[in-house]
């Protein structure tokens, strides 16, 4: 339905925030869509002539919502320039079953889903060392704790939203360890729940029980990134393919002694 007639349709030249605009004007989910995927669902919903939501929230709205507490409003973390840290030596015991909760409201999660969480794709990020900054505040805001994060993008150096190195959300976790909210800025972030939301809630459970076992010796509980697997391609002539001589050369001199 993208192409008529061998040509390129007019909702086929549109850009992916544009599609994801379209539809989330109108109350589509978008989360993790490929464009062909939403360049389909447009060509849809045009068919159906659905027209917007009238109580559709703008992007802004939707983060001083998600501030609201009984206690009042809470700060923007985008607002907060200093007292970062990736000492997480006092921060509450967050623990999968935290992450479970949280993502089994969310849109595109079920409990079969979450028990094979490791092929989510924000596992994969995870994995490949995509979070590239993972840092929580030192104060405490109405006994909420306030984590931060930075993930690169999968397939492209530059982010679809702003052109930046890296998509740089947050979190908020309560005293018991229970996720309060959340929210990235790239296209799918609306509902707290994108890949990049669930790549850093997984590092941040990954760093919390990895440290655990060497609190006893006095190390601090710090943020450690993980290594990308896959940093780029290796030219053939540079790889060495010659069998290693070590072994041989050890025998052939213990025959010798001999």
């Amino acid at each position: 339905m993208a192409f008529v007639g061998g040509a390129e349709s007019e909702v086929q030249k549109w850009k992916v925030p544009e599609l994801k605009s379209y539809l989330q004007s109108r109350g589509i989910t978008v989360s993790q869509k490929r464009k062909e995927e939403l360049v389909e669902l447009v060509e849809k919903a045009r068919d159906l002539s659905l027209e917007p939501i009238d109580d559709w929230e703008k992007p802004e709205d939707v983060i001083v919502n998600k501030l609201q507490t009984k206690e009042g409003s809470l700060p923007c973390p985008n607002t907060l320039h200093s007292d970062w840290t990736s000492d997480f030596s006092d921060f509450p015991n967050f623990t999968y079953g935290d992450m479970y909760a949280y993502l089994i409201n969310k849109e595109g999660y079920d409990h079969e889903s979450l028990k094979a969480y490791k092929s989510f794709e924000g596992y994969r990020l995870f994995w490949d060392g995509h979070v590239l900054k993972l840092m929580k505040n030192k104060n405490l805001f109405n006994g909420y704790h306030y984590v931060k994060f930075g993930v690169k993008p999968t397939e492209r150096e530059k982010t679809q939203v702003g052109q930046k190195p890296t998509y740089d959300g947050w979190i908020i976790i309560q005293s018991d360890g229970s996720v309060y909210t959340a929210h990235c800025p790239c296209i799918g972030g609306a509902d707290g729940a994108c890949r990049h939301i669930g790549a850093s809630l997984i590092d941040l459970e990954a760093t919390l029980r990895e440290n655990v076992v060497i609190t006893c010796t006095g190390r601090k509980c710090t943020w450690k990134q993980r290594k990308r697997t896959h940093e780029g391609m290796t030219k053939g002539s540079a790889i060495d393919f010659t069998k290693p001589t070590l072994n041989k050369e050890k025998k052939e001199a213990t025959k010798t002694k001999v």
